[in-house]
């Protein structure tokens, strides 16, 4: 209730000639995206640009990773784009929840091409995203792929943590008591 009540009165506001300051469009996304109505945080971004008014960082973060929270992955990358356009550059976080989104949808590649990207282009190094996607491999149970992702994020300049190791550590016991009930199974 309280972010449409707050763009009804800047909607009215604004007819009586006052400008607001672009702060309060991009803390209304910013509302509009924790209560997950990226819909109606979108309508303010248009009509921010619609007025010429920048959206700043912290709105496309808001706005990339409500997208993200809802499934839409290519709204959210379509949305990093403009923000790159912009020159704001991206942070770990939205690096984190673009691979996170991805490896729910178990689009494992294009969070492993993301994540390489982020590396390469920004030298973002996050480890949190990067054990996210040893995690769904894990879980995948490809430890052929894990170790070859490994392998690859290493060359890049990861560098594994101790969670990192807890997630190969059981991926690798997950796939041996695979490997021997198979073998009772036959």
């Amino acid at each position: 209730d309280r972010p449409f009540a707050a763009k009804n009165i800047l909607g009215r506001i604004s007819q009586d000639g006052y400008v607001p300051k672009p702060d309060i469009y991009n803390e209304l996304i910013e509302t509009f995206c924790r209560c997950n109505n990226v819909a109606d945080a979108l309508l303010v971004k248009a009509e921010m640009v619609r007025k010429r008014i920048k959206v700043n960082l912290v709105a496309y973060r808001a706005l990339i990773c409500s997208s993200c929270r809802i499934g839409k992955t290519h709204e959210a990358e379509s949305l990093m784009e403009e923000m790159l356009k912009s020159d704001f550059l991206p942070d770990p976080h939205i690096c984190r929840v673009l691979i996170q989104c991805y490896c729910d949808q178990m689009d494992i590649d294009k969070a492993e091409s993301i994540l390489s990207f982020f590396a390469k282009k920004f030298r973002i190094f996050d480890t949190e995203s990067y054990n996210v996607l040893v995690s769904t491999y894990t879980e995948s149970g490809d430890m052929e792929k894990l170790m070859e992702l490994q392998d690859r994020m290493m060359k890049l300049g990861f560098a594994p943590n101790s969670l990192t190791c807890k997630y190969v550590i059981h991926g690798l016991l997950k796939a041996k008591r695979l490997y021997k009930q198979k073998l009772l199974g036959s």
